[in-house]
């Protein structure tokens, strides 16, 4: 390959070149386990040029397991060629380790920070099936983004100026797990992370997994958990508001303010989430999403049998 070099690796690795998602790395994947990992990079006379990460298990090789996305990352000047010998010979290594069938997560198509769409259009056809879609409502926050929230949004936003905002710390986070515990309750939800495991990743990761509040004199009124995915990628990973402040949404503020000190950070754009609700569109999350501004961006999860 010349200038190339293939690597796959157990082990987890930091080159220069390319940014890679904190879902793909080491510290995220081991914090979640599920699955033996695999790292797979692409360098350029040393830099990194393309990489996926995947976690092995019951033959399946899927990246990733616990998180909305992750899949091939690639630098913006790889041809689509390179991509798909990356890609080809990703293949023929987990074949060696027995995998049977491999499930990619791909980013949202949207973001451009990631060219996402070249990686899709590959595995297409390389014999992939779109096995889900989903769409993504994303922010972008570089600019003065309130400006495109909803006329009656930017009222109740007023309304909740009262409440105080800060970020949290790990030593609440008994108190802020069970406040959202609390509020899907209340809305006969549930919540996908387990108290250990929530402290787990305050501890683990304080960095990158925060936790945002408005107090109403020092009573909780609303909660957004975030992942910073990489230095310009954020991701809404849950968020919660009491019933009793139904009347103000205080996530709107909630909103603003986590996207203003983002934005004071380098990221520009902050990832809502998915729309779905078992597999359907919730029409009303995606009104709200939408009034905030929000772009929507598709998301595909992809399969094949090798």
């Amino acid at each position: 390959m010349g200038d190339w070099k293939f690597i796959a690796a157990e082990a987890d690795e930091e080159y220069p070149g390319m940014e890679r998602l904190l879902f793909s790395r080491a510290r995220h994947l081991e914090l979640k386990g599920g699955g033996q990992a695999r790292y797979f990079h692409l360098l350029k006379r040393g830099e990194l040029w393309a990489s996926v990460s995947f976690q092995i298990r019951d033959k399946t090789a899927i990246s990733p397991i616990y998180a909305p996305y992750s899949g091939f990352q690639l630098n913006h000047g790889l041809t689509l060629l390179e991509l798909n010998n990356f890609i080809g010979e990703v293949e023929e290594s987990l074949k060696k380790e027995a995998v049977s069938s491999i499930v990619v997560r791909s980013l949202p198509e949207g973001l451009p920070t990631y060219p996402t769409a070249m990686s899709n259009y590959l595995l297409v056809d390389r014999g992939y099936r779109i096995s889900e879609s989903q769409l993504h409502a994303i922010l972008d926050i570089s600019g003065p983004f309130t400006s495109n929230f909803d006329h009656n949004y930017r009222r109740k936003m007023e309304r909740c100026s009262h409440l105080t905002f800060s970020w949290e710390t790990a030593e609440n986070s008994a108190s802020i797990h069970e406040f959202i515990l609390k509020c899907r309750d209340e809305r006969g939800q549930g919540f996908s992370m387990g108290l250990e495991d929530f402290q787990n990743h305050m501890n683990s990761l304080p960095d990158d997994f925060l936790v945002a509040s408005l107090r109403d004199n020092g009573k909780l009124a609303a909660v957004m958990t975030l992942i910073r995915v990489d230095s310009k990628i954020s991701y809404d990973f849950a968020h919660a508001h009491s019933r009793e402040y139904d009347s103000i949404s205080p996530i709107i503020r909630l909103t603003r303010e986590v996207g203003e000190e983002l934005a004071k950070t380098g990221i520009r754009f902050h990832d809502l989430g998915s729309s779905s609700l078992e597999g359907a569109p919730n029409y009303s999350l995606f009104d709200f999403k939408q009034n905030l501004g929000s772009c929507f961006c598709r998301k595909d999860s992809f399969e094949k049998v090798l």
